[in-house]
């Protein structure tokens, strides 16, 4: 929220509260209050971008996840024999499920 107050002097104060700090300015003339305020403006803007960029960096690096998981299923239910891949794709506590979402660290 920005904030204008008028001096003494005939000039201006300005202060605004971003998430990154607070922007102060005293004794300012009209083009100072319009680059102090384009400045908080364009600050917001950044800010509001950055966690959009984040939110979706997230849902983007969760669907990575999801589909390695599935790749090391696959890759294990390949590895068994013909006659037993349907039991191991069928059964959701199947040894294949289980590696696949631990990682290759658990067997």
């Amino acid at each position: 929220m920005a904030q204008v107050s008028e001096d003494r002097d005939g000039g201006a104060s300005f202060e605004a509260r971003t998430p990154m700090g607070t922007i102060t300015g005293r004794n300012l003339r009209s083009m100072d209050l319009f680059l102090m305020a384009v400045v908080t403006a364009v600050t917001g803007v950044i800010i509001g971008f950055s966690y959009f960029i984040g939110a979706k960096v997230d849902a983007l690096t969760g669907s990575m996840r999801q589909f390695a998981i599935a790749q090391r299923e696959m890759a294990c239910i390949i590895s068994i024999p013909m006659e037993r891949r349907e039991e191991q794709f069928m059964d959701p506590s199947s040894f294949c499920r289980r590696v696949a979402r631990e990682g290759v660290g658990a067997m």
